[in-house]
């Protein structure tokens, strides 16, 4: 029989297209391969981080490749991790090609930018993330856009930026604490004292009055503020170097006194971490009580009573320490009742109970905190709360053998 040319084209037409096609399934069956083994990890670990990147790279045009690397990236943080910019290359193919290839509204692109912004966050890509967030910021002045790029100012230094995003987005959401925060942050930052008082006394009094969510989430901000106001602390990521308050002015400590809530906070801070003089852990309790009567629900608050406590049981005699060391673990473990995902606080209870002798809830105590920080870099975790935590739960094993 005779083959025409044309008949040859048509095959290889077919050949193409069925080459074509099976090309299409192995790209899905690689990328659904990927994120079933992402649903069956409940901490990603690194050869699946390894194959979201290289499937991200394989298929750039792949907005569900893209995707998987992304949150996978993104969600791996760790000290002197190399995939940071790999993943930032996802997360911005993923950002363009997710709307192309669906189609999408306003108000559904706006989630989209919040959401590629937060990843680059995350991996502390943060002018990648203002690319998103600043544009976002002229049309969305939700929350969560401005505390993300708040946050972007902050750690790129830009101070004036921060507090300029702070004051413009107090004007028309004149309760927010996030805004609150950031201010007086910038503030503090900045060597503006007066201003970083006002801020943190705002936020002190509505912090003083708020209940459930609302009481966590603001007690965690006034805590960090009043941390950089209280001490001096010169760890590389920490950064506590502005000693404020043994340098506060008769005026500016009559304006903290003004607000008896912040300045007995303070205090209780102050006198719990940074001044070792005789007595100093008697001052913090009664401070510290005093807020717990005003408002007993700061997990915080419930927190700073377990460390003054513990360092009570630290210095007594061995007759005494045992009861300090109970009513360290029965703060925490209030703490933890209002706030249990405080991976700090599972922290401290464990060294509690290690102090107690009771190996078996710390190690258990220890585990809950690791679970909290997997993979955890001083970035996201400034006191390295889980390099420590590793250090003592291998010391507990070791106790009971």
């Amino acid at each position: 029989s005779w083959i025409r040319p044309a008949d040859i084209a048509d095959k290889s037409d077919q050949l193409e297209n069925a080459f074509a096609e099976y090309g299409i399934i192995t790209e899905y069956e690689r990328v659904l391969s990927v994120l079933v083994q992402s649903l069956h990890e409940e901490n990603y670990s690194n050869a699946l981080l390894s194959d979201a990147l290289q499937l991200a790279t394989d298929y750039p045009a792949n907005w569900s490749a893209q995707y998987m690397a992304a949150k996978i990236g993104s969600t791996c943080t760790y000290d002197g991790a190399s995939h940071y910019d790999a993943t930032a290359e996802a997360i911005k193919r993923y950002g363009q090609l997710f709307p192309e290839a669906i189609g999408m509204s306003e108000e559904n692109h706006s989630n989209l930018q919040l959401q590629c912004a937060s990843m680059l966050v995350s991996i502390y890509h943060y002018e990648d993330a203002l690319t998103y967030l600043e544009p976002l910021m002229q049309s969305d002045a939700s929350e969560e856009a401005f505390s993300l790029t708040a946050q972007c100012y902050d750690r790129l230094g830009k101070l004036d930026q921060c507090e300029e995003a702070a004051v413009h987005h107090l004007e028309t959401n004149p309760q927010s604490a996030e805004a609150l925060y950031y201010s007086a942050l910038s503030a503090i930052r900045s060597g503006k004292t007066d201003v970083a008082i006002a801020m943190t006394s705002r936020l002190a009094s509505s912090t003083s009055t708020s209940v459930g969510s609302d009481a966590i989430a603001k007690d965690k901000m006034l805590f960090v503020l009043l941390e950089f106001l209280s001490f001096n602390d010169d760890a590389q990521y920490t950064r506590f170097q502005y000693e404020i308050y043994s340098k506060l002015t008769e005026a500016q400590r009559a304006s903290i006194d003004s607000n008896s809530f912040f300045a007995d906070y303070l205090d209780a801070v102050y006198f719990c971490y940074a001044n070792r003089d005789a007595g100093h852990n008697e001052t913090a309790l009664s401070r510290i009580e005093k807020i717990l009567a005003t408002n007993n629900s700061l997990p915080q608050a419930w927190f700073l009573k377990g460390i003054i406590y513990f360092q009570i049981g630290n210095e007594a005699d061995v007759s005494q320490a045992s009861t300090a060391y109970q009513q360290s673990k029965e703060a925490f473990l209030h703490s933890l009742s209002l706030a249990p995902d405080s991976a700090s606080t599972w922290y401290a209870l464990a060294n509690t109970y290690d102090a107690l002798e009771e190996y078996q809830p710390a190690i258990e105590a220890c585990e809950t905190c690791l679970s909290l920080l997997p993979n955890q870099d001083h970035g996201n975790d400034w006191y390295g709360v889980s390099t420590h935590c590793k250090n003592l739960l291998n010391a507990l094993q070791n106790k009971v053998g």
